[in-house]
């Protein structure tokens, strides 16, 4: 097991395929940062939608990434697409009004 970063309040730990975050406290967050650390921390590329706002508070330990990312996504009602390397992390309604 090797550990990939570490932050103040964050270690992630990568095994194969798979991240863990092993303690994550954050409070009153804006959801744009958030999405901006687990962009860095998961090595990346998150497209947000502008219309994205709002500040989270959280605490977590011993999850998986993509766990605490949905996790995050369902509290939020934002979802996700993924190609590749790359997220794009929209509102549902956003979603909802482009069809």
């Amino acid at each position: 097991m090797t550990i990939l970063h570490s932050l103040a309040s964050t270690t992630l730990v990568i095994t194969p395929l798979i991240f863990i975050v092993l303690l994550l406290i954050q409070l009153n967050v804006p959801l744009l940062n958030f999405f901006r650390t687990m962009a860095e921390i998961g090595n990346i590329d998150i497209e947000l939608d502008p219309a994205i706002s709002g500040n989270i508070t959280y605490s977590v330990s011993n999850m998986p990434f993509d766990q605490l990312f949905d996790m995050v996504l369902t509290d939020n009602d934002l979802d996700k697409n993924i190609e590749g390397n790359s997220i794009r992390v929209f509102r549902k309604a956003t979603e909802i009004e482009r069809r």
